[in-house]
């Protein structure tokens, strides 16, 4: 079913350049990957899944118990806006592919 939205999205919206897709866990296998980047002339697709020494997690449960730190940030122009910074290193899962 994802696959068949994403083909109707690239026929009904033809003028939106699609350059990444992000996938959750559900459809995180090698085929539907392949597929969906095919979709879209073989654009990243990223997968949320991540491993983190031996256990596998999503993103959302990450970045849940790792909530970041409040940090002011100056932008372009001198503007400074509040934001929430965070990081890690990661491995995700690409299943056999550079992407």
């Amino acid at each position: 079913m994802a696959l068949s939205l994403l083909k109707q999205f690239g026929v009904n919206f033809a003028e939106i350049n699609v350059q990444c897709i992000l996938d959750d866990a559900l459809y995180g296998n090698k085929k539907f990957m392949e597929q969906a980047s095919s979709c879209f002339a073989g654009v990243q697709v990223i997968n949320q899944l991540i491993r983190i020494k031996r256990w596998e997690k999503s993103i959302a449960t990450y970045f849940k118990n790792n909530p970041g730190v409040k940090s002011p940030l100056i932008i372009r122009g001198g503007e400074t806006l509040s934001v929430i910074m965070d990081g890690g290193r990661l491995r995700v899962k690409a299943h056999g592919k550079k992407r």
